[in-house]
């Protein structure tokens, strides 16, 4: 049997770089951001803001790394005004229509008053968000050429993720900006309430589409093998990203939450980072790995 850490992402070459894991990561965040944002609005209105902010800002952030990407002023063009009936057209224009909502929506909360309008707007961002939190897992789920992405686990396991990073980002905020305010710890309580929770549910969903991965055909075991094989999963996804702060938050310590919700961040990039170079690298060069008897 090989080593199962034979095989690093890092000696392929990827078609898309980095820019791409960091755009759906930030994507991702600020949707579910937006969403524990209109949570929180429910109960404490001054709160909810911070939610409301980190959204718009995160996605922009992700679109124009995306733009970057493309490489060409052309492409990006094509991105957006392009073939109507492609999820990358569709990506672009709900991750663009997104930003201006959850701006406003921010903006009329913050200066008040206009409570019907925050409604409508809570309304409409809340399900552009959800569109845009599935939006690259089902991108990617619809692209039979790379195997292990073809999977009916990924858009749920994608939405899951911008929930978690969203709830962490904004904890991270809060804890910094609300440091001594009781309704913030309140907040921050309720959150890591439903986060635990989630991260529960992130964790059953990611071993459900690994054995999946496992037992589906010889093409995505080729991309499974990959994946098992990156320390960056093992370390990244699984270890920093999941189990720790899972135990943490078990365990009740005074262990701070900053460090918790930076580590479930750490561990949300290196999930779309791994996700990403996988799907290329072994299709792209034909790697036939045997990591299993």
């Amino acid at each position: 049997m090989m080593d199962i850490f034979k095989y690093n992402l890092n000696d392929f070459m990827p078609l898309w770089d980095i820019r791409v894991a960091i755009d759906q990561f930030l994507g991702a965040l600020g949707a579910g951001a937006f969403l524990a944002a209109i949570y929180v609005s429910h109960y404490h209105k001054r709160e909810s803001k911070i939610g409301a902010f980190i959204a718009p800002v995160a996605a922009a952030l992700g679109l124009l790394l995306v733009m970057t990407e493309l490489g060409k002023p052309f492409r990006a063009i094509y991105a957006v005004l392009g073939n109507p009936t492609s999820i990358l057209n569709w990506g672009t224009w709900i991750q663009g229509i997104f930003i201006p909502v959850a701006f406003l929506y921010a903006i009329t909360i913050t200066v008040g008053g206009k409570e019907r309008l925050a409604k409508t707007l809570g309304i409409v961002g809340a399900f552009v968000a959800v569109l845009v939190a599935s939006y690259h897992g089902l991108l990617m789920s619809v692209i039979p050429a790379r195997p292990i992405w073809n999977s009916a686990h990924i858009p749920p396991l994608s939405l899951i993720y911008a929930l978690t990073t969203g709830i962490a980002a904004y904890l991270i905020l809060l804890s910094i900006v609300e440091k001594r305010d009781p309704d913030a710890e309140d907040t921050k309580k309720s959150l890591t309430h439903i986060w635990i929770w989630l991260l529960f549910a992130q964790l059953v969903m990611g071993v459900a589409f690994m054995l999946n991965s496992y037992w589906a055909g010889s093409d995505v075991l080729r991309q499974f093998k990959i994946v098992v094989g990156s320390p960056i999963f093992w370390v990244g996804v699984v270890i920093l990203g999941m189990i720790l702060p899972i135990l943490i938050l078990l365990s009740k310590k005074p262990v701070s939450l900053i460090l918790t919700a930076s580590l479930v961040l750490i561990g949300g990039l290196a999930f779309r980072y791994v996700l990403l170079d996988a799907g290329f690298a072994s299709i792209v060069y034909n790697i036939s790995v045997d990591f299993f008897p």
